[in-house]
């Protein structure tokens, strides 16, 4: 007599939706307390202490942690998409890479010269803005979008890198040129033009009266971590899906 086999029970293993999910739920969630903190920091500073040397450097600090924050979070979108990874943890390197130096920098002896230090913070922090524009333009592409809209997209990130390299250079090597500044700031013009473009490109190109429903029949009723991660799923193959 042969003994049944018996039912298998749902793996407790997190799904990478899952993971994605709350991951997402973790760097929001930093992101978020970083914010609070740095703003009420720079409040009371405002508010109570007195405006020296220190009370500048605090406020300098603060900026700087909600900027380097704000540079990450299109990083955050493209790793809950589970999207260019590489480039999602290339930017959130770049910006606490910077945020470091630049703090050094802010707290370092005023006697001696950092302008060497503040030029690497620059540097990166420029590595991080190019960085988060090309995660924030990647994490909105779709399978449907046309070819002119592809070639915007990456004449976006072109452009945004020779921006940050132009920055970078003329930093470093003090440039003094009328002519290069003028060549920066149309590069300037073109790369917030080509990015601009994009959601508009994007949305002209989408009719808004095509609209699609998908009806899914289950046995049972899907918790909320599975309704999350099929919208995940479909939000990386180009689907906009919502819970009804």
């Amino acid at each position: 007599m042969t003994a049944g086999r018996e039912p298998c029970e749902p793996s407790l293993m997190a799904k990478p939706g899952q993971r994605a999910t709350a991951g997402k739920r973790l760097f929001m969630l930093a992101l978020v307390v970083s914010l609070c903190v740095t703003g009420a920091i720079a409040i009371a500073t405002l508010l109570f202490a007195e405006f020296d040397d220190t009370a500048a450097r605090i406020l300098g600090t603060t900026a700087l942690l909600s900027l380097a924050s704000l540079l990450a979070l299109p990083a955050g979108a493209l790793l809950d998409q589970g999207r260019a990874r590489p480039l999602a943890w290339a930017v959130i390197a770049a910006s606490a890479a910077g945020f470091v130096v630049a703090v050094f920098a802010l707290w370092a002896d005023p006697e001696q010269e950092w302008a060497r230090i503040w030029k690497v913070a620059l540097t990166l922090g420029l590595a991080a803005g190019a960085g988060a524009q090309a995660a924030a333009s990647t994490s909105r592409v779709g399978e449907g979008d046309s070819a002119r809209l592809r070639a915007l997209y990456w004449i976006a990130i072109v452009l945004a890198s020779a921006l940050a390299v132009l920055i970078a250079v003329a930093a470093w090597a003090e440039v003094d040129s009328p002519g290069y500044f003028r060549f920066l700031g149309a590069t300037a013009v073109a790369a917030v033009l080509a990015s601009l473009l994009q959601p508009i490109l994007r949305r002209m190109e989408t009719p808004a009266e095509r609209r699609y429903e998908l009806i899914l029949r289950v046995d049972r009723e899907p918790s909320h971590e599975a309704v999350t991660a099929a919208i995940e799923a479909l939000g990386r193959h180009g689907v906009r899906a919502e819970k009804g």
